[in-house]
């Protein structure tokens, strides 16, 4: 992977050591200068930026004409210095198809590339981890569309294939609205998770599970999870079964175990709960990745013939509270790790307060209920646009309410059951 500092704008170099410090500035031109006659990689020794172009990875199983990585950006100290002076390269600037900006991304960043007019033929954009993006920089990334003449007019004209944002803390599901707005044209995938939490989830709950690993059997009444890229779910229920994912947080180095907070569209309070609950009541569980061929208490599930038949069916452990909204992160990952070969596929665990392993739900509905379930591949990775629009609805509620009113709500809500909870000890 190697790409030349060639056919630079004048002042560029200039441009880029404006974001140094100092100090700084001579060891980075001395080795732009190298790099230029070498021609193969734009690399700074120590906190520097290597930018790469990769021609044999691909995504949707279409070659890829370009494609850039940024690893790492200059800075002065801080997380917000723009990358974009580095990008300022015609070749990318006309051949750019897939841009991977690590967790660099940033509002000013995507404001300058509008601003300028720059990398209309990009398809696929990842921004993972970016913790200096918001939704207004999301704003900006969606004013990519742009309108060109044709023979039947002006035609908004929109390349962008695929969004990823996962891990993305200051942006939120609301803020992707303006790029499903701008982009539903092209837009194949948009996703605020990784790629292992989406499929349909089939749970130990509502009956004796059903094994067959599609998501028409309705006859039984086992509750199957769905979760889409965006973050967007379904649930086969009555009450409490469509929203999205709030909040989706790493728990470890290696992201295989995560926290994630849901907002229901369509909860309805319980008989003497206060009205403002409607919003509030989020509830979130703690998932843990499982992994591939890992052994369990189930027979089926260590039949060489059966994994298989299912090479794309993956098992998850799921946690959670049997009362708080919130689940107790730390004391439930042990309690997964030391666990999840004992719990069958498709089968429920309880632990009471003390972390004890139960024969049953236990009777004061205090403790915690570990779940391990298989997930089934999506047949199409955009949710319905029934689901998006029910979702849409809420947002708009809740802009109109206050997101500080429904926060507010929701920790007291938390701190109501917790202390509840701690009144029955």
């Amino acid at each position: 992977m190697t790409t030349a500092m060639e056919n630079l704008p004048d002042a560029v170099l200039e441009h880029i050591s404006s974001y140094l410090w100092v100090s700084e500035r001579s060891r980075w031109l001395g080795a732009c200068r190298d790099l230029w006659k070498l021609k193969q990689e734009v690399e700074t020794k120590d906190e520097a930026v290597v930018l790469h172009r990769d021609k044999q990875r691909k995504e949707f199983n279409q070659p890829i004409q370009d494609s850039l990585l940024v690893t790492s950006v200059p800075n002065k100290g801080n997380s917000t210095t723009t990358v974009f002076p580095l990008l300022i390269h015609k070749n990318w600037n006309h051949n750019l198809k897939h841009l991977d900006l690590g967790s660099h991304a940033t509002d000013l960043f995507w404001k300058s590339v509008s601003e300028h007019g720059l990398f209309r033929q990009l398809t696929h954009v990842s921004m993972v981890g970016s913790h200096f993006l918001t939704n207004q920089g999301l704003r900006w990334l969606s004013q990519h569309a742009h309108c060109e003449e044709t023979v039947a007019g002006p035609t908004s004209i929109t390349t962008i294939e695929s969004i990823d944002i996962t891990y993305c803390q200051k942006t939120t599901y609301e803020g992707t609205f303006q790029l499903r707005d701008s982009f539903r044209n092209s837009l194949k995938i948009l996703r605020r998770q990784p790629a292992w939490l989406d499929g349909h989830f089939h749970t130990p709950f509502g009956g004796e599970n059903d094994d067959n690993g599609t998501n028409n059997n309705r006859n039984n009444s086992v509750e199957i999870h769905t979760y889409y890229p965006d973050g967007s779910f379904s649930f086969t229920r009555q009450g409490q079964s469509r929203g999205y994912v709030h909040e989706l947080e790493p728990l470890n180095d290696e992201e295989t175990y995560l926290r994630d907070k849901l907002q229901y569209v369509n909860f309805e309070p319980p008989p003497g709960w206060p009205t403002w609950t409607l919003y509030s009541y989020r509830p979130g569980v703690c998932l843990l990745r499982l992994p591939e061929g890992a052994q369990d208490a189930s027979s089926n599930n260590n039949n060489p013939q059966l994994l298989q038949a299912e090479p794309h069916v993956r098992n998850v452990l799921v946690g959670q509270s049997l009362r708080k909204l919130r689940p107790p992160v730390k004391e439930l990952y042990q309690l997964m790790k030391e666990q999840a070969d004992s719990i069958a596929v498709g089968t429920s665990v309880f632990f009471n307060a003390q972390r004890e392993r139960l024969d049953a739900r236990p009777a004061n509905g205090r403790g915690c209920m570990i779940s391990k379930m298989k997930v089934y591949p999506l047949e199409q990775p955009l949710p319905p646009d029934n689901l998006v629009t029910e979702c849409r609805t809420t947002c708009e509620a809740l802009r109109v309410l206050g997101h500080d009113v429904i926060d507010s709500g929701e920790l007291f809500l938390n701190q109501a059951l917790q202390a509840e909870d701690n009144e029955e000890e």
